[in-house]
């Protein structure tokens, strides 16, 4: 399997291995009470509840190992501002982020187990809001991304065609490229990330506009090709070479076996 992310500035090589970087994503809907807001005594406020988880969040998020992020917002808030909100919801990712070293310090089997200990006490939060705001909260376990294996037999096909075919911003690389959203499927076969530089892009936020707008520009149209004919290359070569196909799943079977560890 082949993959790429958009708008990279380098053409980069990436080493074969893994790393311990996970997402779990979490939706939490509380059904309240409504009532006219001049007598909110009469309801219970299910935006209550959300504000609350958010609190309990934060206070966890100070004393939560530095590889964490917590990312959440209100995706359901109410009707109106004079109507206690009968429903409210926030939805709520927790990621686990890599380890800065060639395989990762840290095996994703006890990454995987530490962000599971976060979602349990997320959970819990959420049930101590319901509790104390005298609401009911339902718990959506909506999604999960856990890490690939990189293999760097593929990566070294991938690189040599990339530099042959003219990819710009050549560079390097100490940790594996496992992520992006299909990267845990390198879990059930061998791939490799296709990373291909686009010329001129700024130093702009990653998932911006001006992000997605580089994508669609003649720059970005041009890496796209490269980038198609990286992988149609490092296919070919594939169905062509047994050897290579051999020496691939070998690799693969053997960063296997240490993920989980």
């Amino acid at each position: 399997m082949f993959r790429s992310h958009g708008t990279s500035r380098e053409t980069l090589h990436f080493p074969g291995g893994f790393s311990a970087r996970h997402i779990r994503q979490m939706k939490y809907t509380f059904h309240g009470k409504p009532a006219h807001a001049q007598r909110a005594w009469q309801g219970r406020s299910a935006l209550d509840a959300v504000f609350l988880l958010f609190h309990a969040m934060d206070m966890v998020r100070e004393h939560s190992e530095p590889q964490f992020r917590f990312h959440g917002i209100v995706s359901d808030g109410g009707a109106a501002p004079n109507i206690v909100p009968q429903i409210a919801s926030a939805t709520i990712w927790i990621r686990h982020l890599m380890d800065e070293t060639p395989v990762g310090s840290l095996s994703p089997k006890k990454a995987r187990e530490m962000i599971e200990n976060k979602v349990a006490a997320l959970d819990n939060m959420a049930k101590a809001a319901a509790l104390a705001t005298g609401t009911n909260v339902d718990i959506d376990h909506y999604g999960q991304y856990n890490p690939g294996i990189a293999v760097g037999v593929l990566n070294d096909v991938v690189f040599q065609y990339a530099v042959d075919y003219g990819g710009v911003n050549i560079g390097k690389r100490a940790v594996p490229r496992h992520w992006e959203e299909t990267g845990f499927a390198t879990l059930v076969v061998p791939g490799a990330h296709v990373s291909i530089g686009t010329e001129g892009i700024p130093k702009v936020a990653g998932h911006s506009q001006e992000n997605a707008d580089i994508t669609v520009s003649p720059e970005g149209h041009k890496s796209l090709i490269l980038t198609a004919k990286v992988m149609g290359a490092a296919a070919l070569r594939l169905v062509m070479d047994k050897k290579l196909r051999d020496r691939a799943k070998a690799e693969h079977a053997m960063w296997l076996e240490k993920y989980n560890k």
